[in-house]
């Protein structure tokens, strides 16, 4: 009895155009939910891809569905984050060293020792992934965080000293899933500059 409301409620909410697979469409923050006949969620990619600007020259540009922005004000210094269903999410942070000094690997590996300093056991993992961050092949490192997370980690240097570095985070997760390949590909793919020579 219950499915039947809410399929009815979902159903008139959506209006008159509805999409093959979808039961009826919501908003939500301003954003507009397809929801399935079988209750799960997607958001809605009719309007086509969508950037959201993170600095002067860097923006993430995807389909809602693949990821998207996670609502609220981004916090001061700090990163937006984004998300892909329940389980993953991703960022993006710019690291810019004092003025004329090169960003090395030693700095960003600092970064990343930091950020998954949350009991993790298992060291860095290189791996590859398929897509370009900043026009270049990124250096991505996965690790696997003990409780029940896992991180993966690419980065790449711009021509001005300074470096980008990608994270996307999948919860729960003890290996660097076949899912969260394809995710954090998608996630390096999406982050578009236009860096100033």
């Amino acid at each position: 009895m219950i499915r039947i409301i809410l399929a009815f409620f979902c159903l008139t909410l959506s209006g008159p155009a509805l999409a093959d697979d979808a039961a009826g469409t919501v908003e939500l923050n301003g954003t507009k939910i397809v929801i399935a006949p079988d209750f799960t969620w997607r958001f809605d990619d009719s309007g086509g891809e969508r950037c959201t600007n993170l600095y002067r020259e860097a923006a993430v540009c995807a389909l809602p569905s693949i990821w998207s922005s996670v609502p609220g004000k981004m916090e001061t210094g700090g990163p937006r984050w984004f998300q892909q269903g329940t389980d993953l999410r991703a960022k993006v942070a710019i690291l810019q060293g004092v003025v004329g000094e090169t960003i090395t690997s030693d700095v960003v590996f600092r970064i990343i020792n930091a950020d998954r300093d949350k009991k993790s056991g298992f060291g860095l993992d290189p791996e590859e992934t398929d897509a370009l961050l900043a026009g270049q092949t990124p250096k991505t490192v996965v690790s696997v965080i003990g409780t029940g997370e896992t991180r993966a980690y690419s980065y790449a240097y711009l021509p001005d000293g300074r470096a980008v570095l990608v994270t996307t985070v999948e919860q729960p997760s003890y290996h660097y899933s076949l899912t969260h390949r394809k995710a954090h590909a998608a996630f390096v793919s999406a982050v578009k500059f236009e860096v100033q020579q």
